[in-house]
């Protein structure tokens, strides 16, 4: 098993140590051992451990003062080597109700089958960031335990519950899948057109060889896109570009919802069209669409909008689809 892992000890400041969100995309190399997605560790009697366990169930355990005040393990057998996961583990230990204090997603639904099912105590410390104490992603602290897989979009937020259903994503490959794509990843090994999709994208950030996949991905009888990052040059993409159907452009960085609208994207629109084949695609964003930002989208030429928080948070969603539409601005 490789050692690889990353560390990191938050320094001061952060919001709460009751409320956070981890979210990660990860696919396991072996199940027959027990694999550590994350550690964090103030001692050995105050630690979160995340856990696939040697027979296949996910584990989350947090000790407080040498105590378990959260045990949750699945029935559930994670032994797939060929399937992504998306964990997200959503804590506020000042709720109510006990079994709304940590929530467990697992590719956009909560699991709620446990064969051990310890709730927090209301207000207890998640020990998910602490300032000054260090956190473990892909081992556990002082010993050889480490992540055997690949690992994506790890993200680690204080302060805040976020759930599943905050994000409404396309379908996507994750985006740091480089070394898979590298390594001969072939679409249709994991789409093969039976699955109801129309479309497929990838991110320019997750290959090399963008082109290739956007054909393998049309072979399969469905239309591709090519997605950049709002970090990304859209020259990484322009030899895609008369190979794609749709281009994408991130308005955030991918990994939860509720982000704000980063503006300077829009630019990337104007680009894309200059470029050989641009004017036949169709141009999407994501990320931070509202009623606010939805105007200043469209103007610059997107056809495509995602949005998740700007409804989902809404009581009505109608009406907040009404108020946004209100505000689109089609470009001549």
């Amino acid at each position: 098993m490789a050692s690889t892992h990353l560390s990191r000890t938050p320094a001061t400041g952060q919001t709460s140590r009751t409320k956070g969100t981890l979210s990660v995309w990860l696919k396991r190399a072996k199940t027959d051992e027990e694999d550590f997605i994350f550690n964090g560790f103030e001692s050995s009697s105050n630690q979160i451990k995340i856990t696939f366990k040697a027979d296949g169930k996910l584990q989350i355990n947090s000790i407080q003062s040498g105590s378990n005040h959260l045990v949750y393990e699945t029935n559930r057998l994670f032994r797939d080597t060929s399937a992504w996961y998306n964990i997200v583990i959503a804590i506020d230990t000042t709720l109510a109700t006990a079994g709304d204090r940590c929530r467990l997603y697992v590719n956009g639904v909560e699991e709620t089958s446990f064969s051990t099912e310890t709730h927090f105590s209301q207000n207890d410390l998640s020990f998910l960031t602490e300032d000054n104490r260090i956190i473990y992603i892909g081992s556990q602290q002082g010993t050889a335990n480490y992540f055997d897989g690949s690992m994506s979009h790890f993200h680690l937020i204080d302060g805040t519950q976020y759930d599943a259903g905050d994000g409404v994503d396309t379908v996507t490959l994750p985006t740091d899948l480089a070394s898979a794509a590298n390594a001969g990843y072939d679409p249709a090994n994991t789409f093969d057109g039976g699955a109801g999709a129309d479309m497929i994208t990838v991110h320019a950030e997750a290959t090399e060889d963008a082109c290739g996949l956007i054909n393998q991905i049309k072979e399969l009888g469905v239309a591709a896109g090519v997605a950049v990052n709002p970090d990304t040059s859209t020259k990484q993409i322009e030899a895609a570009i008369p190979h794609a159907d749709m281009a994408l452009v991130m308005s955030v960085h991918a990994g939860f919802g509720g982000q704000s609208f980063i503006e300077p994207v829009l630019d990337k629109f104007d680009e894309i069209r200059e470029m050989p084949g641009g004017d036949d695609l169709i141009l999407e964003i994501d990320g931070g669409i509202n009623a606010s930002t939805i105007g200043l989208a469209t103007e610059r030429g997107a056809q495509l909008l995602v949005a998740g928080s700007a409804i989902f948070k809404q009581e009505d969603y109608s009406v907040a689809m009404e108020s946004m539409m209100a505000q689109v601005k089609y470009n001549q």
